[in-house]
């Protein structure tokens, strides 16, 4: 019995130091298993006076490396020149832009009497940046640019968008236009019937939310009527933060919701009526009315024809427009010398200084000039006319675009055009994305130039594409944009079916560039030919995974995450900031290299790393 005893004591004192692996159990695995005391300790129950020590006092690190190079040595300067069909400049219109491989961005400032000037750094050369814009709530077509560094450069845009039909109404009534009333009355009857919910969201609300930077319809309903504003819709502002040499920002994740959503909508509502209320008041001060008679250069009359007046910034400052008798009552206005332009696009224009008395009427009469004019036709394959197809004349260089159509005889004019111009033809209907006649210039004042489609050059073409998602990954929102080199011009990717696939048709034979791009998920992209007449098929775009990201902080480092920080992904040409989506204790970023920049106690530091697809990195910050 003492024996017993003693080896019983024995082997007490032997399994209270050595850990025994669970007995085996039939049917239950034992290779994962872990002894009682190594594991995990649940958060809930940590003592509170001995909090866990982290994870940085147990790696070395090494010395902390230098501070990321930030610099963009590269100035670049762009002016987006805007003018509506008639060729007045365009106020209040947005203007966005994505460098090569990137979102789209909004400069923060709205056109001013149809221009904006946007800048940046840059860390190339030379840069190619797609621009974008949206006037009267309609997206323009986009376009693509090269731009040299040091070289200020223009891009001109003819932009189209919905009249005021209700502020049309009101002046015909005013003048007591009867066959006016009838036909606006009929065309804001279909508009109204076209305003019908397309979705369970009304259409109106994708353009106001576009307008406030709220992009609700875009973001829950793509393949709604709003679906084409997605790439502006995700788009955030155009400027430094921390890194003051960069000024872009990638496709943006979050989004203002709930009841910050609405508070920032309101204000900027209250904003907008206040400056209106402004705009009235000031109105109501000016007394003076032109009026007078509008001709055309062979002394016919026509109404509809527009007269503006245009303030010393060159924004127009109000417009009014002739009636069936060519006569026309402006104001009220400001007396003084004042610029008058009558606009009426291939009629013709006319522009002048007029001295308006301060109260009363001031009589001014206008004829209208066709100086400066391109006439040409366009015709198919056997010579015949084509008619109601889009011509777009471009000048870039002098901030100079306008837009018309063939008439029955296949010919278009454009007057008031500053010298020799770029031509470019789109068939009629709005489904033809590219033109599929360019490259042709034309001479102010010359002969007709003629334009004609050829039969090896057939508009057949078909694009199809699919984004292969990494795994895990269900649907995100995917920018795929199309870009034919030729022209520069850019188009967005119809979704269609399911599984993130994209197609693009007709197209002309040429060289395009295609781009898929979306948050979290980096940016692919490919160059490919069409030959005009069948499918390209190019298959899955493959989409690589986020990587994750892990911010260790060395004992006696600042918690960034209390301070302005931002992070930068590294493109050949400039750095891009992007947002991040947050996975417990790591942030989730697209593959690539990217820079941490924040500021702690008041120098700016910075840090670079890369980020690669499904591997999580550790970004170490020593402290300052």
């Amino acid at each position: 019995m003492p024996l017993m005893l003693l080896v019983g004591v024995l082997c007490w004192w032997w399994l209270r130091d050595h850990d025994v692996p669970p007995p085996v159990v039939e049917g239950v695995s034992t290779e994962h298993r872990q002894p009682a005391s190594k594991l995990p300790v649940d958060p809930v129950n940590v003592v509170r006076d001995r909090p866990p020590e982290p994870i940085a006092e147990s790696i070395d690190y090494g010395d902390e490396p230098p501070d990321a190079d930030l610099e963009h040595p590269y100035s670049f300067a762009l002016s987006v020149n805007l003018r509506g069909p008639l060729g007045l400049p365009v106020d209040d219109a947005r203007v966005y832009l994505a460098p090569e491989m990137a979102g789209f961005s909004e400069w923060p400032e709205p056109s001013l009497a149809g221009n904006v000037a946007v800048a940046w750094q840059g860390r190339t050369r030379t840069m190619r940046v797609q621009v974008a814009v949206t006037a009267w709530g309609v997206l323009q077509p986009i376009r693509s640019i090269v731009i040299e560094a040091d070289q200020p450069a223009r891009i001109a845009f003819s932009v189209t968008g919905r009249t005021d039909a209700l502020s049309a109404l009101r002046l015909a009534a005013e003048r007591g236009d009867e066959v006016e009333l009838k036909k606006l009355a009929e065309m804001i009857s279909r508009q109204r019937f076209r305003r019908k919910r397309m979705d369970s969201l009304d259409i109106e609300c994708g353009r106001t939310m576009l307008e406030f930077k709220l992009h609700r319809c875009t973001e829950c309903h793509e393949r709604s009527f709003v679906a084409p504003y997605q790439a502006v819709a995700r788009s955030g502002t155009m400027a430094p933060g921390l890194h003051t040499q960069s000024s872009f920002e990638d496709l943006r994740r979050s989004r203002m919701h709930g009841a910050a959503g609405e508070k920032k909508l309101a204000e900027l509502e209250a904003a907008r009526e206040q400056q209106k209320q402004e705009r009235i008041r000031k109105a109501a001060n000016y007394q003076a009315i032109l009026h007078g008679l509008v001709q055309l250069p062979d002394g016919s009359v026509k109404s509809g024809m527009v007269v503006a007046w245009i303030g010393e910034s060159g924004a127009v400052l109000r417009t009014a427009t002739t009636d069936h008798a060519g006569q026309y009552w402006l104001g009220p206005m400001a007396g003084g010398e004042q610029r008058v332009i009558v606009a009426a696009g291939p009629l013709g224009v006319a522009e002048r200084s007029v001295r308006v008395v301060p109260t009363g009427r001031t009589v001014a009469n206008f004829t209208l000039s066709t100086d400066q004019f391109v006439i040409g036709k366009v015709l198919d394959e056997g010579g015949d006319p084509l008619k109601d197809w889009r011509v777009e004349l471009v000048r870039d260089a002098s901030g100079w675009a306008a837009k018309t159509h063939t008439d029955d005889t296949g010919t278009f004019a454009a007057y008031g055009v500053p010298g020799a111009v770029e031509c470019l033809v789109w068939p009629r209907g709005k489904k033809q994305a590219f033109p599929v006649l360019y490259g042709v210039e034309a001479l102010v004042d010359a002969s007709a130039i003629v334009l004609s489609l050829r039969a090896d050059h057939p508009i057949r073409g078909r694009l199809r594409a699919r984004a292969s998602l990494p795994e895990g990954h269900v649907t995100p929102r995917i920018d795929a944009r199309v870009t034919q080199i030729e022209t520069g011009r850019v188009a967005n990717m119809e979704a269609f079916g399911f599984a993130n696939e994209f197609a693009l048709e007709p197209l002309a034979p040429g060289m395009y560039r295609v781009q898929f791009g979306s948050p979290g998920l980096g940016w692919a992209t490919r160059d490919i030919h069409v030959d005009g007449r069948g499918l390209w098929d190019m298959g899955g775009i493959h989409m690589a995974g986020p990587g994750r990201v892990h911010i260790v902080q060395l004992p006696g480092a600042p918690d960034l995450m209390q301070y302005p920080h931002a992070f930068y992904r590294r493109t050949e040409a400039v750095d891009v900031r992007v947002d991040y989506e947050v996975d417990g204790d790591v942030l989730l970023l697209a593959p690539g290299r990217h820079v941490l920049v924040w500021q702690a106690t008041g120098e700016v530091r910075s840090r670079e790393f890369e980020v690669v697809s499904g591997v999580q990195v550790e970004v170490p910050i020593w402290p300052e």
